[in-house]
């Protein structure tokens, strides 16, 4: 586990606070790290807020770890889905890191859903949910990416591509009734993106 100075020295830098922000996003690496280093894995793409912030720099934290689950039947997707995260949880525990998974752990409608919370002594526990919906799309390919951190050593991940993470956040935003929230997302999401997809949305938000 790093040490609480490195945590310290990580909140000066990024300017927010260690805890819940860098604590979560600790836990978040190790996860990241511990899943893709599993058989199957390949199976589940990394997307979402958390993705745009670890893979492409996004400078905004997010608190879920989001997936699209690909190739496997909607019906195996709960038993498929929890047996990876279980032996996940199992690994992290060699870092010194106690899990729990919440009791909303288990299949949904459109996947999985669960919450896990890790504990180190020097700080309160810190939740993290794990979503995981399911897709019939073969033909979707995920990119791999190498991901050096200030947490743990590299890693490799799986994810969706860039654009298809944003539009995918962006029908998500365009749901909210908070106009300024919207406006603030989608400036944010499509400057991580090319300037003429940029346009496009801003064209989009002035016509709402």
């Amino acid at each position: 586990m790093i040490s609480i100075e490195t945590f310290e020295k990580l909140g000066r830098q990024y300017q927010v606070s260690v805890f819940p922000n860098i604590v979560r996003e600790y836990f978040q690496h190790i996860f990241l790290g511990e899943l893709y280093k599993l058989p199957n894995a390949e199976k589940l793409l990394f997307k979402g807020g958390t993705a745009l912030r670890i893979v492409y720099g996004s400078p905004r934290f997010s608190e879920a770890l989001d997936f699209s689950l690909f190739g496997v039947p909607q019906k195996e997707a709960k038993h498929f889905v929890e047996g990876l995260f279980v032996d996940v949880l199992s690994e992290i525990e060699h870092f010194g890191v106690r899990v729990e998974l919440g009791e909303k752990i288990g299949a949904t409608s459109g996947g999985y859903f669960g919450v896990a919370t890790f504990h180190i002594s020097e700080y309160p526990p810190v939740g993290v949910e794990i979503n995981a919906s399911s897709r019939n799309m073969a033909d979707v390919r995920g990119e791999t990416d190498s991901i050096a951190n200030n947490f743990v050593p590299t890693y490799t991940v799986i994810h969706f591509p860039q654009n298809e993470i944003v539009e995918e956040k962006i029908f998500a935003l365009f749901q909210t009734r908070n106009r300024l929230i919207l406006k603030m997302s989608l400036v944010h999401f499509c400057q991580l993106t090319s300037k003429g997809l940029y346009g496009i949305f801003r064209l989009r938000l002035n016509a709402n």
